[in-house]
């Protein structure tokens, strides 16, 4: 499931740990629309023992909100003495709110001369800014919401709702389901894949399974040519990416984690025949079966969490890839795309 917000919704999660809340770490792969909202928010508010957390409305001693602001990411740390520090990150443009984006935000271990708080888009710069150390007082850990800000004396009530897209999120390293908390009916999923054919140069989002097939008709199988890409990120120096491509006369699946290279090659291919393409790459091997002949090898790499739209036959104007991936876009016919997915919601490929 990957939900689509449009200022009305948000989702609600299993507060952090204390730990996780000390030394917050989220990463979050969004698609806004450029509009002012909410992205992700938590707190830790004082309680007494044994009392209902449900029913907690005190000022919160600790918060982290993560938000777009007239055109800047930014994020918000409130310590004890409501202290907010405002850390904006200003290279964010018109062209990338087009685009997917991996938003860091972290604040990490407290310390004696402060918490540095840590933005970052994508591999680009961290900006970083420190503000004071915060006591971690007696008290009880929020809720984690996505997509609006909700105040605990109205928890019915969705504030400056978030518009676009948030395909997946990981704490502390590790994958959050986006289906498994209750949504409201009216919530839809993003499955671009499933609702139209994703041909030559366009873009699709990941539906549930992890894997994807395409019926094609290369016209040229001579030159190098686009097939399927994914990466980390939208940085043409990213180091994790997967595709799939026609190159000197064979398909050829890669896949790079930032430390190696691992690759599938099939047979020849001609032009003008007819191809069925399945990829299925789960924890431990990845298949790649053309005509259901079937390439198969043990998965040696790290897995990455992709940050970016898969793309289908070719990349959209002013976008780059790595120099081992063929930007050049396909060359015949794609007429079907399974409505499958390159990876798990909340899980690397």
């Amino acid at each position: 499931f990957v939900p689509t917000f449009f200022g009305q919704e948000s989702l609600v999660f299993p507060p952090l740990t204390d730990e996780q809340l000390r030394n917050l770490n989220v990463v979050l792969a969004v698609n806004p629309s450029g509009k002012d909202g909410v992205i992700f928010e938590t707190a830790r508010r004082p309680s007494l023992a044994g009392e209902d957390p449900a029913i907690l409305t005190r000022t919160p001693n600790i918060e982290h909100r993560a938000r777009i602001d007239h055109g800047l990411v930014v994020i918000h740390c409130v310590g004890e003495q409501r202290n907010t520090e405002r850390v904006e990150h200003d290279s964010i443009d018109e062209q990338r709110f087009k685009r997917q984006v991996t938003l860091s935000v972290s604040s990490r271990k407290y310390q004696k001369i402060g918490i540095p708080a840590v933005l970052q888009l994508n591999s680009g710069p961290p900006t970083v800014k420190t503000h004071y150390p915060t006591k971690f007082e007696q008290g009880t850990n929020g809720p984690v919401f996505l997509g609006s800000h909700i105040e605990a004396t109205d928890p019915e009530m969705v504030h400056q709702g978030f518009i676009g897209v948030i395909s997946s999120m990981t704490v502390s390293g590790e994958p959050v389901d986006l289906g498994t908390v209750a949504r409201s009916p009216e919530m839809v999923s993003y499955d671009s894949c499933q609702h139209g054919l994703c041909l030559h140069s366009s873009r699709c989002r990941n539906a549930n399974n992890p894997k994807v097939s395409m019926d094609l008709k290369p016209e040229d199988v001579e030159h190098n040519r686009m097939l399927l890409y994914v990466a980390a990120d939208y940085d043409p120096e990213s180091k994790k990416h997967l595709s799939v491509s026609v190159s000197d006369g064979s398909i050829v699946y890669s896949y790079s984690d930032g430390e190696g290279r691992e690759e599938i090659r099939t047979a020849p291919i001609e032009p003008g025949v007819e191809y069925t393409v399945v990829l299925s790459r789960n924890d431990s091997t990845t298949s790649l079966f053309i005509n259901q002949q079937m390439y198969e090898r043990k998965n040696e790499m790290k897995t990455f969490e992709p940050g970016t739209d898969l793309f289908v036959g070719g990349l959209p104007p002013g976008l780059d890839v790595p120099d081992d991936v063929p930007a050049t876009s396909f060359f015949g016919c794609i007429n079907k795309v399974g409505s499958y997915a390159l990876f798990v919601e909340g899980r690397a490929v």
